[in-house]
C-alpha cells in the first residue's frame, strides 16, 4: 500500500542515491503503482501537505520541501530502529 510517507522515502533515497529527482515513471515503478495517474494523485497529495514542490516546465523537479526532508529522515530513522 502507498502512502505519503513512502513516496517521501522513496524520493529521498532515490534523490540520494543517484543525485537528482526521480521521474514520474521511475516513481511508479518504485513504489509499484499501476498507473502514472495514481503517481500524480500522491504527488499532489504530499504537494498539498507541503512536503513536496516543483518547477514547471522542467523536467524531474519533483523535490523534497524542508518539512518532507525531516519526514524523510523521521521515518528512516524508524525503519532503522
Amino acid at each position: 500500500m502507498v502512502d505519503v510517507r513512502r513516496l517521501v522515502v522513496f524520493l529521498a533515497e532515490f534523490t540520494e542515491k543517484h543525485g537528482y529527482p526521480p521521474a514520474m515513471r521511475e516513481i511508479k515503478k518504485g513504489l509499484g503503482l499501476s498507473s502514472l495517474s495514481l503517481v500524480s494523485y500522491w504527488v499532489n497529495r504530499a504537494k498539498g501537505e507541503g512536503l513536496l514542490t516543483n518547477s514547471e516546465g522542467k523536467a524531474r523537479t519533483v523535490v523534497l520541501t524542508e518539512k518532507g526532508k525531516a519526514l524523510g529522515v523521521e521515518v528512516a530513522n524508524a525503519n532503522q530502529s
